[in-house]
């Protein structure tokens, strides 16, 4: 009687080992589904329920989950930021375009009158938005607040959007460095001709510029064997230099696909005015129906009578690109390879 009770109790263990092994695989295969969803897709990877706003993954898992959420670097920081404070959604800045000129004058003679000349720039603000339905059971019985971390969730979503933006544009009306006008574009047919971007930009750029190359191009600067590599090109304290400037290595989501570089001072050539202090508002959406998708396969979600809640994050800003301090690069497949 007492061997097949502890026979029993073993299998019990060596059953809840197999379960636990098994629970740990299911896990790990999880998070790969979500690493892989690149944090822009996650809906098709957390989401477990029939419908939008549904339970999105166990309730256990939400903190591990929580710390595993990707945070890209946020470049736009380092661009000149510039609260937009006046009324309207269209502004104009004055842009010094030359200076007054000093000359010597000799005794008795006239001096040269040099005034200074300035131009516009022309800034009418944007709008991003992210919209978020969840179910009210799902608020209740996450563990966490759940409304309380939706903001940080969707904080990274805007910050991709806006480093997109600034080397790649949104749309032919807002264009980033790779597409505004005014950018130099000098002969770069390789990797050992990157140092033409840095002399191609007006001088008072060079010294706090920096290279922001593709991944691909930053691989091939990397290969250079010490012997092989050009005496400008450095590598020390995890931070690569082209004749004393940082190379700082892009995403393709955030470049672009093809092999890109380019060279400037992000202080000098980009101006960001936002409109919302605290970078985005959020606001509980008031309305009976919120519809998600277009066409045929447009779901419209009745919020009160299906239980659930919408949200709206939304920013009104402009990212302006001074072409003229700003030099670029689209190194051939051949080169690239």
């Amino acid at each position: 009687m007492g061997t097949s009770l502890k026979i029993k109790a073993e299998k019990s263990a060596e059953e809840k080992k197999a379960e636990k092994a098994e629970k740990s695989i299911s896990f790990k295969n999880f998070l790969n589904d979500v690493k892989a969803a690149k944090y822009g897709n996650v809906k098709a990877a957390l989401q477990g329920g029939a419908v939008t706003g549904s339970y999105l993954v166990p309730e256990d898992f939400l903190p591990e989950l929580v710390d595993l959420l990707e945070k890209y670097p946020s470049y736009v920081t380092e661009a000149r930021r510039i609260p937009w404070g006046a009324a309207g959604n269209t502004r104009v800045i004055p842009n010094l375009a030359t200076r007054p000129g000093v000359a010597i004058t000799g005794e008795g003679e006239d001096k040269v009158i040099s005034n200074p000349t300035f131009g516009q720039i022309t800034q009418k603000l944007s709008k991003l938005t992210s919209a978020v339905v969840i179910t009210r059971e799902l608020i209740e019985d996450a563990g966490i607040d759940l409304v309380a971390l939706l903001p940080s969730l969707v904080a990274p979503s805007f910050v991709d959007a806006l480093n997109t933006w600034l080397f790649s544009g949104q749309g032919v009306t807002r264009p980033g460095i790779f597409t505004a006008s005014g950018v130099h574009t000098p002969t770069v047919a390789n990797v050992t001709d990157l140092l033409n971007l840095k002399y191609a930009v007006p001088q008072f750029v060079r010294p706090q510029g920096k290279f922001y190359v593709s991944n691909d191009i930053y691989a091939q600067l990397a290969s250079l064997s010490t012997l092989s590599a050009p005496k400008w090109l450095t590598y020390q304290d995890g931070v690569m230099r082209i004749d004393g400037n940082e190379v700082v290595n892009l995403d393709s989501a955030v470049i672009g696909a093809d092999s890109r570089a380019c060279f400037g001072n992000l202080n000098i050539g980009a101006i960001l005015s936002p409109k919302t202090p605290s970078g985005f508002a959020v606001r509980y959406s008031d309305t009976a129906t919120m519809v998600e998708g277009t066409g045929d396969d447009a779901i419209v979600h009745h919020l009160f009578q299906q239980n659930k809640e919408g949200w709206i994050f939304e920013a009104r800003t402009e990212l302006t690109i001074l072409g003229s301090v700003w030099a670029k690069a689209v190194l051939s497949e051949e080169s690239a390879s």
